[in-house]
């Protein structure tokens, strides 16, 4: 039974890491939260659309915003993948991905 669990917790955790990591170029650049956003138009240009809202940035104790940033949603179709890229200031905050 022990080893039953650990095969799902291992697999469960390969799935989570490939969600949120995207392979460009053959596999040669990785990008997942945290890489600066260039590399994905460097390789596949610019999205097929975006969209960009304004949010908060940093709350202060009583609730108020100091301050606002944009915060842009990119879509690409790659590898017959449809992929949602959120950056903020030039950074990948987040990948996600559907077959549909």
């Amino acid at each position: 039974m022990k080893y039953i669990i650990l095969v799902l917790l291992l697999l469960f955790a390969s799935v989570n890491t490939n969600a949120s990591t995207m392979q460009l170029r053959g596999g040669q650049v990785s990008v997942s939260a945290g890489s600066p956003a260039h590399l994905i138009t460097e390789s596949l240009g610019e999205p097929r659309s975006k969209g960009v809202e304004t949010v908060c940035k940093d709350r202060a104790r009583n609730g108020k915003c100091n301050s606002w940033v944009e915060r842009e949603t990119w879509f690409y179709r790659y590898r017959d993948l449809n992929w949602t890229i959120i950056v903020q200031e030039g950074i990948v905050q987040d990948i996600k991905w559907s077959r549909f």
